[in-house]
């Protein structure tokens, strides 16, 4: 094997030549070397997938932009199989889903990793494929199959006493009925989570109150609801020290106050609004206020009033979405007073801060697409880079090759003062060689005895089988037998004859007839004994003589038996083939 590998980098007269003069050995040491050398260029490849995975975990969940340039640097990532495919899918899908919403082609790779976690049951792995999967059916609309995932993945955190497993379950869960206004399944999933929680750490228990208090509000329970938003409240302002916490605050006020507009409590609601002022904490926050209180003050049909915080608003706000509602709010305004020229001027301001918004949407999306397109061309750039690292390599190898042989040829004249000495190797090695023959001589004819043996033993059966006082009635078991060729003699055998047979065979076949017993109990006593005659080769007419039926009659019963006896359904697979095999 190895002379033919040499065959392929040098020529063959030189082989031959290096044959004759009996540098085998060195020939063989070469070969070792330069195989050696091969399958460690080889194993570069596969090295450096693992190393770019290796690479590529350490940002995920902190840059994705970062784990799709790494993950894109790894060359034909469709070959990859086990470990590394499930290793790579589950950091792309991460990167599709999170970096390019491509929620259909995460939903695709992540089944990849999610399949080899499963195969391979590994619990951290697959609790974090099945979270994930989850998150993919929730951005595509699939809530029912969300919260499948979501159970699935809060059960084995249970299992395997996860907390923050089963802290991130039941908070998704939590998400995923309140999406869908299940109200009281969020609800006891929220309950649950409570246990989970720090108590000493009052801003999260404080940010678990609000979410009861949301879900109270959707289940219109207003005194539930206010009694967690005023929870939520004592812990933001207890830990007031921030202007962070202070805009929370603010925020808080203002959903009660629009909590308390939607249930008609208008007093209420312009409270609040004033609360939520006083804890703003940015232009974007008052204009949101101002445009509560607009609300309120439109719901209590004052109109003047209205219109002041509507205005206030267009004047405060950032958001182009708040300013267009504000702008259509006056031109109602406007339009019930009458005053039609207004109405018409401001609906005119709000189209083109809504055709301003729509051109700000569609710019983001040209410079996302213009930001994809950047990123395709380093990751090419990055291949380019690659590949020409890969020439460089190879052509370092060529060299390296190239001296090693040139160095070969030389040490090669020098050995050939040493040809006595491998001429006695060589000689050594014949001689080793003649005595593996000559083993192999001695396999071969204790193979032939055994062989020879295993005859012998099946005449001696066949032999024990002619000498049993049943094998005078059943003419092929008897070559001596020269009875009249009557093909519808009868042949009786009684019970005597049937318990001899039953008793031979098995004892003769290595517990035959007692192994089907055991392997088959459907088997009666006669059918055990219609095996036994099948097993010693008994023909067709002692058969059918027995049985006093036609030959097409045995032949329907061993179909019978092979089906409801042993339950073979392969047409291929007769019954004394397998039988005789058995």
């Amino acid at each position: 094997m190895m002379i033919r590998f040499l065959y392929i980098i040098y020529p063959k007269k030189h082989i031959d030549l290096l044959q004759k003069n009996h540098s085998t050995v060195p020939v063989r040491i070469l070969l070792l070397i330069v195989f050696c050398f091969i399958l460690t260029l080889a194993s570069c490849r596969k090295k450096s997938v693992d190393e770019l995975l290796d690479n590529a975990r350490q940002y995920v969940g902190v840059r994705y932009d970062t784990v799709n340039v790494i993950l894109n640097e790894i060359p034909f990532p469709e070959k990859l199989k086990g470990e590394q495919q499930a290793r790579y899918c589950r950091m792309k899908s991460h990167c599709e889903g999170y970096l390019f919403a491509s929620w259909k082609v995460a939903d695709s790779l992540n089944n990849i990793s999610l399949n080899y976690s499963r195969m391979k049951n590994d619990t951290m792995s697959l609790i974090s494929d099945l979270m994930f999967a989850g998150q993919v059916n929730l951005n595509q609309d699939r809530l029912d199959e969300a919260i499948g995932f979501y159970k699935e993945c809060l059960d084995m955190a249970v299992l395997s006493k996860q907390d923050e497993a089963i802290l991130n379950g039941k908070y998704m869960l939590m998400e995923c009925y309140n999406i869908r206004r299940d109200y009281s399944m969020a609800l006891r999933y929220a309950k649950d989570l409570e246990m989970y929680i720090n108590k000493s750490d009052t801003l999260n228990i404080s940010r678990h109150y609000l979410t009861i208090a949301r879900i109270y509000a959707g289940m219109e329970q207003v005194d539930n609801a206010m009694n967690y938003y005023g929870k939520s409240l004592d812990g933001y302002i207890f830990t007031n020290d921030n202007p962070r916490t202070n805009a929370d605050i603010g925020n808080i006020f203002g959903e009660i106050a629009r909590f308390q507009l939607s249930n008609s409590n208008y007093a209420k609601a312009l409270n609040y609004v004033n609360l939520s002022l006083k804890y703003r904490a940015s232009r974007g926050d008052i204009s949101k206020l101002n445009f509560t209180k607009a609300r309120v003050f439109m719901s209590i049909d004052q109109r003047d009033s209205a219109k002041i915080y509507l205005q206030r608003t267009i004047e405060s706000s950032s958001d182009e979405y708040i300013t267009i509602q504000a702008y259509r709010y006056l031109s109602d305004l406007y339009h019930i007073q009458g005053n039609e020229a207004q109405a018409y001027y401001k609906m005119l301001n709000s189209r083109s801060f809504f055709e301003d918004a729509a051109n700000k949407l569609e710019y983001g999306v040209l410079l996302h697409k213009y930001k994809e397109s950047v990123l395709n061309n380093e990751n090419s750039e990055l291949k380019l880079a690659k590949r020409e690292r890969e020439i460089y390599l190879l052509l370092g190898a060529f060299v390296i090759l190239i001296i090693f042989l040139i160095a070969w040829i030389f040490y090669l004249r020098e050995k050939k003062k040493k040809n006595i000495r491998e001429q006695m190797q060589l000689e050594q090695h014949l001689m080793d060689q003649a005595n593996i023959a000559e083993k192999e001589n001695q396999l071969l004819r204790k193979e032939n005895e055994l062989i020879q043996l295993r005859e012998k033993a099946a005449e001696m059966r066949e032999s024990l089988f002619r000498k049993m006082s049943v094998s005078g009635k059943i003419p092929s078991l008897d070559d001596e037998n020269n009875r009249d060729q009557d093909l519808n003699k009868r042949i009786s055998l009684n019970e005597k004859d049937w318990k001899e047979l039953i008793q031979t065979v098995d004892s003769t076949y290595n517990d035959f007839a007692s192994r089907l017993k055991k392997e088959y109990p459907v088997l009666s006593i006669e059918d055990v004994g219609f095996c036994c005659l099948i097993k010693i080769n008994v023909s067709m007419q002692d058969l059918a003589d027995i049985y006093c039926i036609s030959k097409a009659g045995i032949t329907k019963k061993k179909t019978r038996m092979k089906k409801e006896k042993f339950n073979i359904e392969d047409n291929s697979i007769d019954l004394d083939k397998f039988l005789i095999r058995y």
